[in-house]
């Protein structure tokens, strides 16, 4: 299903003083699990409708901020036990629940050893459109995530 978390990885090269290339980042992106506001869309989607169709579904189930599905925290938990990745330093992901949640559960044995995550309203989707693109109040986000993200650079009221 497209709508399942998928990890990619892009890698910066540069030309050490040997003369060798070698990796200097390597920055991982993850999308988010399946969420609350795109089941039936995404099943439309799948089955060939239009884009209008596509998105009057994504109206239908549009939901503010939308949560994952348990079908997309299983996704995400999917990719954790599938992907092995050696030293993460930072974990940087949207201000949108879903997103920080999946990154949460990706990155949940670096969240254990302490690496820094930091939720960054500039990675949020921005349709102006749905009510799924918009994020919640920064002081709900804290009481969900706040052990593990840190949502500071986040401005505490709604961004619609």
């Amino acid at each position: 299903m497209r709508a399942a978390c998928r990890l990619m990885a892009a890698t910066a090269l540069v030309t050490g003083a040997s003369g060798l290339v070698r990796p200097s980042v390597i920055v991982h992106f993850v999308r988010h699990g399946q969420a609350a506001h795109n089941v039936r869309a995404e099943g439309k989607r799948e089955a060939g409708c239009s884009h209008e169709e596509f998105i009057e579904a994504m109206k239908e189930d549009d939901a503010l901020d939308a949560d994952l599905t348990e079908l997309g925290r299983d996704q995400a938990r999917a990719v954790a036990e599938r992907v092995r990745l050696p030293s993460v330093e930072l974990v940087l992901c949207s201000s949108l629940s879903r997103a920080v949640e999946t990154a949460c559960l990706v990155f949940r044995e670096q969240a254990s050893l302490h690496v820094p995550f930091v939720s960054y309203e500039g990675l949020r989707e921005w349709n102006g459109y749905l009510l799924n693109g918009k994020r919640r109040p920064r002081a709900e986000l804290e009481s969900r995530f706040g052990e593990i993200v840190d949502f500071s650079g986040i401005p505490t009221q709604k961004i619609f």
